[in-house]
């Protein structure tokens, strides 16, 4: 089950056939009793959290354990290559490394 505020996507999970609650994840999780879930899985969900402490202590009522995901903001805007690739300037390293 999701959880969003955002209508439009909560009619693109609609589309794909993912059950969706449009609302506050506080609210979600209080009409569920202790011990429901085995996982709660919060993804890219804390930077849109007005309550990060309580949603996730609700979250580790509701369910036995609960996995936390969110963007590296420092990565955003680099590709893959980019964010792989040597910094630029001199090479540094311990005397005798190879680097």
């Amino acid at each position: 089950m999701g959880v969003d505020n955002d209508l439009h996507k909560i009619i693109d999970c609609v589309a794909r056939g993912v059950p969706v609650y449009q609302g506050d994840i506080l609210d979600v999780l209080g009409i569920f009793p202790d011990n429901s879930f085995d996982w709660v899985v919060c993804s890219r969900t804390i930077q849109e959290l007005a309550q990060p402490p309580s949603s996730f202590e609700r979250a580790l009522a509701v369910g036995r354990r609960v996995a936390v995901g969110f963007v590296n903001h420092g990565l955003l805007d680099q590709s893959p290559e980019h964010a792989l690739a040597r910094p630029p300037g001199p090479k540094r390293g311990l005397p005798g490394a190879l680097v």
